[in-house]
């Protein structure tokens, strides 16, 4: 899958989780990405990110820190 059309699905889960505190909207974007995305979908967005950071909203760099 494009790198562009993962980071905006990323962005927009971690948007459907805004109005949790950030340590609880983080785990949940962590937890719907594990659960429901394809383990190449997420080693592409890790290898997008390493090469792409500025692109990402700050929250969204806290949850590809951590899968």
């Amino acid at each position: 899958m494009e790198a562009n059309k993962l980071l905006l699905m990323a962005e927009n889960i971690c948007a459907n989780f805004s109005a949790y505190p950030e340590e609880q909207r983080t785990q949940q974007t962590i937890t719907h990405i594990e659960q429901f995305w394809t383990p190449a979908m997420r080693k592409d967005l890790k290898s997008d990110f390493s090469t792409n950071e500025q692109a990402y909203s700050p929250a969204l760099k806290l949850v590809v820190k951590k899968i």
